[in-house]
């Protein structure tokens, strides 16, 4: 009896996060309906999310305002105590080193009683967190006051990320009359978004959509993984990840010269 009491508990705080995952996600398109924004989401099951294997997921929420910008959240829930549920060093230290290569992946939590959470977008935003990974301690020991999604949100609207392949390797990605990709939000990969968001290749812009699906198609297909999840094996990893991208980007451009 006492075992499944333990079991009981231990599954308390991750149908919490699965509730805040689901509120978050229904703000969000409530919110960008109102502002007649295109907003597209996918919740990767937990067998999924793994930012040291680059064909999966680096967050809870995967989402994207059109083509304009992606928006990764990876959820926890804040206790009473201050700290955040399931908090894991090596995933903080992972999404750090994620988000110095410019993917948008940020901490999100509630900043309020999870009952607090009721039928208007705005205020359900404005009572969550959305922390980048390398102010999360800062923020958590108050520190530095956290910003709220909705104030995230607004920025990214009004002041998209620049940036050469964003928009057409995301247009790649979701529009879905576009290629042979099956696209959409769920094929928002932690590789592709590395792809999307490098400001130091403009290969890809080069590219027509066809080629860029299938570029995106071939180096999912490599499963370019770290051998463990410390931030020096995760560095190789998008290292080896870069150098065959721009292998085949390079096949790309000469064939198409070629014709």
């Amino acid at each position: 009896m006492f075992s499944e009491v333990i079991k009981l508990l231990g599954l308390i705080p991750r149908r919490d996060e699965a509730l805040l995952v689901q509120e978050i996600d229904k703000a969000l398109l409530a919110y960008t309906a109102e502002n007649k924004i295109p907003y597209l989401s996918y919740a990767p099951e937990s067998n999924q999310q793994n930012f040291a294997r680059l064909n999966k997921y680096c967050g809870d929420l995967v989402t994207s305002f059109g083509a304009i910008s992606a928006l990764i959240l990876e959820v926890k829930v804040r206790k009473r105590t201050g700290t955040l549920s399931a908090y894991d060093e090596e995933q903080h230290e992972g999404l750090n080193y994620l988000f110095s290569k410019n993917v948008p992946v940020y901490f999100a939590f509630n900043m309020s009683a999870l009952t607090d959470y009721k039928r208007n977008a705005s205020h359900n935003l404005n009572i969550t967190a959305a922390v980048a990974p390398p102010n999360l301690e800062e923020v958590l020991s108050d520190k530095v006051a956290a910003s709220s999604l909705k104030s995230l949100v607004d920025d990214l609207i009004k002041e998209p990320p620049s940036g050469p392949n964003i928009s057409c390797v995301l247009a790649a990605i979701l529009n879905e009359h576009e290629a042979d990709l099956n696209s959409g939000i769920a094929h928002l990969s932690t590789e592709k978004l590395l792809i999307a968001y490098d400001h130091q290749n403009n290969s890809l812009s080069l590219l027509t959509k066809t080629e860029i699906v299938a570029v995106l198609r071939n180096v999912y297909d490599q499963e370019f993984a770290a051998k463990n999840k410390s931030t020096d094996e995760l560095r190789k990893a998008i290292a080896q990840m870069q150098k065959h991208l721009s292998k085949v980007v390079e096949r790309h451009r000469s064939m198409s010269m070629g014709m």
